[in-house]
C-alpha cells in the first residue's frame, strides 16, 4: 500500500508501481502507515525510492532489491518496525537507526549497519555468494541467533554480542566472525572452513562449542588481560581437522593466575585429560607464551594457563629467594640446618645469618604457664592461618602445604592427650606476619601431677594448597 491508497493492505513495490513500464518511481509517506509488506526495487533496472521523512511504517516484511533491483530509503528520523523479515540483497545497503526493529535481518551480498542493541530481535543471517555480505555493528547486538555462511561476514567492530546461537559456515560454505569485544552465547557452531576471530578475556559460551569440517577459532587475549574464553557447558567438540588456537598476550605468565581458556568441570569428567588429548591431537594449539599448564583450579573449572602461585611461592618471592638458586622448599640458603620449608611453616627468616638462626626459637615457646589456676607445660607456635587442628590425642592440622603435629608425653614413649587452648598464650611473643597465627597446646595434667613432661611438634609437607 502506498501513500493515499485505500483498501486492504498489500505489498508496496516502489520501482514497479503504476504500469508495467514504470520501473523508476518514488513513494513519499505523508503519515505513518501499517502495511503487509514493502518492496523497494524489484528486478535489475528497477529503482524504487521510499521517502519517509519523519514518518514511520510497520509491516510484516520489508525487502530491498528483490531480484537485483535498487532500493533507496530516504528519511530523517522516520523508523520502521518489521514483525517478520527484512531482506536486503545486492547491490543494496541498509543503515539502521536506533528506533528500527526487525524480527529477522537477512543480508544476501548486501551490507547493513546497526545502531541499537535491539535492532534485530530474532535472527541475523549474513550470506555473501559474491563475497559482499557484511553486517557491521554500530553498538552491542542482542538477538536470538546469528547465521553466517557463503562467505558472509559479521564485523562486531569492538562491540558485544549476546545471543543464544551462532552458526558460522553452512553447506560447504564458510563464514567469518571478527571484532567481538564480549561474546555471551549458549551455543557456538563453526563449520566448513569458517574462521572465527575472538579476543578479550570476558567471553562466555554457556552450553556447546562445536567445530567441524576444517573450521578454525582463533582466540587471543587483549594486552594486559589475564582471563580468556569461559566455557560453562559440558560439550566441547573439535572434529576432523578443525582447530582452536589460543593466543596468550605477550605479558602472559608474569602475573598469575593468568588463563586463556577454562572449561566447567562435569560429573566424573577428567577435563585435564580431555584438554591434553585435544592438544596432543593437534585440535588445540596454544601460542604466545611458554610455561602454561592444564590444571584443575579447585573452583569447578579446568584451565589452560598459569595457575595462581602457592602460598609458599608467594612467601619465597617476598623473602627474595631466587627460583632455581635457593627458593626450593628443601634449600637451606643460610645453612642454619633448617630448610626453607621450616622457615615458611614458622614465619621466620630463611636468609638470616646462621649465627642468628635461633630467631625461630623466639616464635616458639615451650614453658610452664598458668592456665586459669593450674600450671601446665605449654607450647605456643606459629601456624599458617586457616589450619584447623583435629581432636586426636596428638593434634594435627594441614594448611598451605604444611602439616603440623603436636605430641606430648611423660616418658618419651607413650603419647598423652594434648589439649589445644581456645585462646593462645601470646604475652611477650613476637608479632607474626600476615598469614600466620599462634596456637597454644598443653599437657592434660598440671605439672604438680607429673614427674616429667615433654611437648614437641613435627612438620611435614602436605595439606591444602589453597
Amino acid at each position: 500500500m502506498f501513500a493515499g491508497e485505500n483498501g486492504p493492505p498489500r505489498p508496496v513495490c516502489t520501482g514497479r508501481i503504476g504500469t508495467a513500464f514504470d520501473d523508476i518511481s518514488t513513494v513519499t509517506l505523508d503519515a505513518p502507515i501499517s502495511v503487509a509488506g514493502i518492496l523497494l526495487g524489484d528486478q535489475v533496472g528497477d529503482i524504487g525510492t521510499l521517502n519517509m521523512g519523519a514518518n514511520s511504517f510497520s509491516s510484516n516484511t520489508f525487502t530491498i532489491g528483490f531480484r537485483g533491483g535498487v532500493g533507496i530509503l530516504q528519511r530523517t528520523t522516520g523508523s520502521f518496525n518489521v514483525a517478520a523479515t527484512t531482506l536486503v540483497r545486492a547491490p543494496n545497503t541498509l543503515d539502521l537507526i536506533p528506533n528500527d526493529t526487525t524480527g529477522r535481518l537477512v543480508l544476501i551480498d548486501a551490507q547493513a549497519t546497526t545502531a541499537a542493541t535491539g535492532n534485530v530481535t530474532g535472527e541475523a543471517t549474513i550470506s555473501g555468494p559474491m563475497g559482499q555480505g557484511l553486517l557491521t555493528l554500530g553498538t552491542d547486538l542482542e538477538t536470538d541467533s546469528i547465521a553466517i555462511y557463503e562467505d558472509g561476514r559479521l564485523d562486531a567492530a569492538g562491540f558485544d554480542i549476546r545471543t543464544g546461537f551462532i552458526q558460522v559456515g553452512f553447506l560447504g560454505t564458510p563464514g567469518e566472525l571478527v571484532g567481538v569485544d564480549v561474546l555471551d552465547i549458549n551455543t557456538l557452531l563453526s563449520i566448513d572452513t569458517s574462521d572465527l576471530a575472538l579476543s578479550g578475556g570476558d567471553d562466555v559460551v554457556r552450553d556447546r562449542i562445536v567445530l567441524l569440517n576444517d573450521a578454525s577459532l582463533r582466540y587471543s587475549q587483549d594486552p594486559g588481560n589475564r582471563t580468556g574464553l569461559d566455557h560453562e557447558g559440558q560439550s566441547l567438540e573439535i572434529l576432523d581437522t578443525s582447530v582452536i588456537d589460543f593466543q596468550f598476550d605477550a605479558g602472559s605468565g608474569s602475573v598469575a593466575p593468568d588463563w586463556i581458556f577454562r572449561w566447567k568441570n562435569g560429573p566424573s569428567e577428567d577435563r585435564v585429560t580431555a584438554l591434553q588429548n585435544f592438544i596432543d591431537a593437534g585440535r588445540i594449539s596454544v601460542t604466545g607464551a611458554a610455561g602454561w599448564q592444564i590444571f584443575d583450579g579447585g573452583d569447578g573449572f579446568t584451565y589452560i594457563g598459569f595457575p595462581p602461585p602457592t602460598p609458599y611461592a608467594l612467601w619465597a618471592l617476598n623473602q627474595a629467594l631466587v627460583d632455581g638458586v635457593h627458593a626450593d622448599p628443601c634449600d637451606d640458603p643460610n645453612e642454619d640446618g633448617f630448610q626453607n620449608f621450616v622457615h615458611f611453616a614458622l614465619n621466620t627468616n630463611p636468609l638470616a645469618p646462621s649465627s642468628q638462626s635461633q630467631n625461630y626459637v623466639e616464635k616458639v615457646s615451650i614453658a610452664i604457664k598458668k592456665v586459669i589456676t593450674t600450671d601446665y607445660l605449654t607450647m605456643t607456635l606459629p601456624v599458617r592461618i586457616g589450619a584447623v587442628f583435629d581432636a586426636h590425642p596428638t593434634p594435627g592440622a594441614a594448611q598451605d602445604g604444611v602439616a603440623y603435629r603436636v605430641i606430648g608425653t611423660s616418658d618419651l614413649q607413650t603419647p598423652l592427650h594434648v589439649q589445644r587452648l581456645l585462646f593462645p598464650l601470646t604475652a611477650g611473643m613476637p608479632a607474626l606476619d600476615a598469614g600466620w597465627v599462634y596456637h597454644t597446646f598443653r599437657l592434660p595434667s598440671g605439672v604438680d601431677s607429673l614427674d616429667a613432661g615433654f611437648l614437641f611438634f613435627e612438620l611435614s609437607k602436605g595439606g591444602s594448597q589453597q
